[in-house]
């Protein structure tokens, strides 16, 4: 990578320099260093403003926001957020306007701001089935379904949760599978429904098994020891 960058800086590639910082700020925000990560990504955001991609800019304004948003600085995150979607708007990047407006619906979430989160939840499940994104339809069926639990609408919430299984099995997006399973354990547990509970812990640990993620492996199995627990099924 820094290779690339380097030679990037080289031959004067604007695009290539916009893209090697952004990627060197993705690497410190998965090390969860994000004051490196704002570091770097502000340098891509300076770059990309001089070329007039628009997309691109977009991108990195919405990585900057994430930022802020793991630091807490949830005002900042949501400046962030919003301007990324005028200019998607602007530009009429329909996939664009739709995973930010989950990323403010999952925003809204963190300020226990429900009926907001649903909002943009909404928005962003309408327009992913516009562009017929099946990922991207579960991952919001999802979402609503989270917020629809903390509201206590645990009818509402499965319905949607359940819904975004069927989609991720039929796409086979074992992440997200991972995710829904985990959800759907964790409204039935709140329910008291224990067995069923257990039922989709077996399927999330069978799945992060095949995936080699022996920590999440390891957390699956401590949260069906406490359903069996509970059942008193030592």
């Amino acid at each position: 990578l820094r290779e690339a960058s380097s030679l990037a800086e080289k031959i004067s590639y604007t695009r290539g320099r916009a893209i090697t910082q952004k990627l060197f700020g993705n690497v410190w925000y998965d090390y969860n260093q994000f004051d490196k990560a704002l570091e770097y990504y502000n340098i891509s955001h300076a770059i990309w403003k001089t070329t007039g991609d628009k997309m691109e800019l977009a991108k990195i304004i919405s990585n900057i926001g994430n930022v802020y948003g793991m630091k807490g600085e949830y005002q900042k995150c949501l400046e962030y957020f919003l301007i990324s979607l005028k200019i998607d708007e602007e530009i009429k990047n329909i996939k664009g306007i739709a995973s930010t407006s989950g990323n403010i619906g999952e925003l809204y979430v963190f300020q226990q701001n429900n009926e907001l989160a649903l909002h943009y939840h909404r928005k962003s499940l309408a327009l992913y089935k516009d562009l017929n994104y099946v990922k991207g339809i579960a991952r919001a069926l999802n979402n609503i379904g989270m917020v629809y639990n903390l509201m206590h609408n645990t009818d509402s919430s499965l319905i949607y949760m359940t819904e975004s299984v069927l989609l991720s099995e039929k796409s086979q997006d074992k992440t997200a599978l991972v995710n829904s399973y985990g959800n759907i354990s964790r409204v039935y547990t709140d329910l008291g429904q224990h067995q069923k509970s257990i039922e989709y812990l077996l399927k999330t640990l069978q799945l992060v098994s095949s995936m080699g993620s022996k920590y999440a492996a390891g957390i699956s199995c401590i949260d069906i020891a406490k359903n069996y627990l509970v059942l008193k099924q030592y």
